[in-house]
């Protein structure tokens, strides 16, 4: 894992408060708690903020053993010290991504008939899985209804089941146990009932 620089983790610190004090200093902002990342922070002494805060104490304390005005006084003097370094922290750097012109992006009209790759959330995989059911255009999309509907106006009981017809069952699940099929398969049985049966 890379190390952070100074500079870094004093962002992160200022971010870490302004998180704290929005949800009310409830000491969740860090995972394990900030007083792991404070101690942490400590090896930075060669930086002047953080060399500052450890001078007047503000790396020391135990802010999980503090309540939520003192928390609150503790994150105020850090804002305080912290801010003759703020507009050297919120500089941002420029990367040559930014440098580079702006190339905008074509915009795409969809309408009805447009293929559906044109809409921007149907990706290539997709795509290719909603021809092989016959969408290609969006409205296709809009008329693909489910081929499958689970009717429960003409329930069965598992007495009165068929063979190789659909039907709707409303059961109850009994136990579910993992079994072997052969050397390396496994499956799933699962044992449901109802008041006349069980499968």
């Amino acid at each position: 894992m890379a190390t952070q620089s100074p500079v870094m983790r004093l962002k992160a610190l200022k971010n870490i408060i302004s998180m704290e004090s929005s949800n009310g200093f409830p000491n969740r902002a860090v995972s394990g708690g900030l007083d792991l990342f404070l101690r942490s922070m400590k090896k930075e002494k060669a930086h002047p903020a953080v060399r500052l805060l450890i001078e007047k104490g503000m790396l020391d304390i135990e802010y999980a053993e503090l309540d939520r005005s003192n928390r609150e006084r503790w994150a105020e003097e850090v804002v305080r010290i912290l801010a003759p370094y703020v507009q050297v922290l919120q500089k941002p750097l420029k990367s040559r991504a930014s440098q580079k012109t702006n190339v905008k992006r074509r915009e795409i009209i969809v309408s009805i008939d447009s293929p559906i790759t044109d809409l921007r959330s149907v990706t290539r995989n997709n795509a290719s899985r909603l021809n092989r059911i016959g969408v290609e255009i969006v409205r296709d999309l809009l008329f693909l209804f489910p081929r499958r509907h689970l009717d429960y106006s003409k329930r069965v009981t598992i007495s009165q089941a068929y063979i190789g017809e659909e039907q709707t069952f409303v059961v109850s699940l009994w136990s579910v146990r993992e079994i072997q099929l052969g050397k390396k398969l496994k499956a799933t049985e699962a044992t449901v009932g109802d008041e006349t049966g069980n499968l």
